[in-house]
């Protein structure tokens, strides 16, 4: 990192204050009136509190991926920020719009235990509203696409980033903060999106020629 300046790339971290605010105004503002998201699927995963642990590992994981790729490789972190702009902006779009919920928490967590504290803190600040689809899939998804983008990992380290990644996904349906479905639309969203911006522009240039 030492001589590392940032370039025009590292504006795209000006998203993440917008971000922010929307998450809070769908927090505060999309609480009621809502579709329940919930399949038979749902049913048949248990209750897995320590899946918790993987639960929290998103936020350092996203900032990694996020920094690592801002100093190590300025191209990836382009296509990684937009992937992950549009596809935030989509699912913040779809819980304004179509209002989603989930009602799969445990009543209580029993316990006094560091799991049983994590889980109830996160409960506390993290209403059962706005799910459809799950941002921290969707994040996870494209930290997973920035980390395979970059030639500066090596591969032991990708595969740590992609079965960290499926592990952080699993835990949003073992911990009862996301049914199933909200787990497959945040696959739909960044399907849909990663095409656009990793071959799309690609495409495009070689028809230019």
């Amino acid at each position: 990192m030492k001589g590392w300046r940032p370039g025009r790339e590292a504006l795209l971290l000006l998203y993440f204050p917008l971000y922010l605010l929307l998450f809070v105004l769908a927090e505060r503002f999309v609480t009621a009136d809502y579709w329940v998201s919930h399949c038979a699927l749902d049913d048949a995963i248990p209750f897995v509190g320590a899946f918790v642990y993987a639960y929290v590992l998103w936020f350092p994981y996203m900032a990694g991926i996020t920094l690592w790729l801002l100093v190590k490789d300025g191209r990836a972190f382009v296509r990684y920020g937009w992937t992950l702009i549009i596809s935030t902006l989509i699912g913040f779009a779809m819980f304004f719009l179509v209002p989603s919920g989930q009602e799969l928490r445990p009543a209580a967590v029993e316990g006094s235990g560091l799991t049983a504290w994590i889980l109830r803190f996160i409960y506390s600040v993290d209403t059962n509203t706005n799910v459809f689809p799950s941002l921290h899939v969707v994040g996870t998804l494209v930290a997973i696409a920035g980390a395979l983008d970059t030639d500066t990992l090596s591969r032991p380290w990708k595969w740590a980033v992609v079965i960290l990644g499926v592990l952080i996904n699993l835990s949003t349906m073992f911990i009862k903060q996301h049914s199933a479905l909200d787990v497959g639309s945040a696959i739909v969203v960044f399907a849909v999106v990663w095409p656009l911006v990793y071959v799309l522009p690609g495409r495009l240039r070689r028809r230019a020629r």
